[in-house]
């Protein structure tokens, strides 16, 4: 199932912001683009669809960015090998070809060759790889609108609550909301999210804890904005 995320949320608030008429290089420029990309609201993210491995032009170099993103930077090739589900010679070309573009730093000075971005393009690229994610919980979340109300974004996402997504349900068959809970576990796991705190919980039992004044229910109305 999801479990407690035991480590820090990914920043953003560290984006090079910039004026396009004084962007003198191709990564400044494409922090310029992308910088904006996350503040779109759901119902912008449940119509639209971003296909990120066409974007990219391989499930390989999708697969390798997003572990840089969510899991850790400084690996070599060979760690990637006995990660990822891809050969050597695919993660290879993958790794020269962003290299190649300026997006990741190989440090040849260490004994595996640590892999890392290149660190004027990496708030960018962590945008983009969280404007994915966001988008495909949305959709997730769509496919199911008949039994799921509403969802919460928490840290993962930049907000300040402890969790990281609040799920709030009619009442429905324990079986389908199984499914719901299996299918969110397979889509943060190809994020190589391996830990993350998510609440499913019914929307009478989250309004009975709003009425109490909970604690629980208050902090994430709070960090939405919706109270003060």
């Amino acid at each position: 199932m999801l479990h407690q995320l035991h480590h820090a949320c990914i920043r953003f608030d560290d984006v090079v912001h910039c004026n396009n008429d004084y962007c003198i290089d191709f990564k400044t420029k494409f922090t310029c683009i992308f910088q904006d990309l996350l503040h779109y609201e759901d119902k912008y993210f449940a119509s639209y669809s971003m296909n990120l491995e066409k974007f990219l032009g391989s499930k390989t170099k999708s697969d390798i960015i997003k572990y840089l993103v969510f899991k850790r930077q400084g690996v070599s090739m060979r760690a990637l090998e006995q990660e990822l589900d891809w050969t050597f010679p695919a993660i290879k070309k993958q790794i020269d070809s962003l290299y190649e573009s300026d997006i990741l730093i190989i440090n040849k000075e260490a004994q595996a060759r640590a892999i890392q971005f290149e660190h004027q393009v990496e708030p960018v690229i962590t945008q983009l790889i969280m404007m994915s994610l966001h988008q495909d919980c949305e959709q997730l979340m769509q496919t199911y609108d008949t039994m799921i109300t509403t969802r919460y974004r928490g840290r993962l996402f930049g907000v300040s609550i402890d969790q990281d997504l609040i799920v709030l349900y009619k009442p429905i068959d324990p079986q389908c909301l199984d499914q719901v809970k299996q299918e969110l576990n397979t889509l943060l796991h190809s994020y190589f999210i391996d830990h993350a705190s998510v609440v499913f919980m019914s929307d009478d039992e989250f309004r009975k804890r709003l009425n109490m004044a909970d604690k629980f229910a208050l902090g994430i109305m709070r960090a939405q904005g919706n109270i003060k």
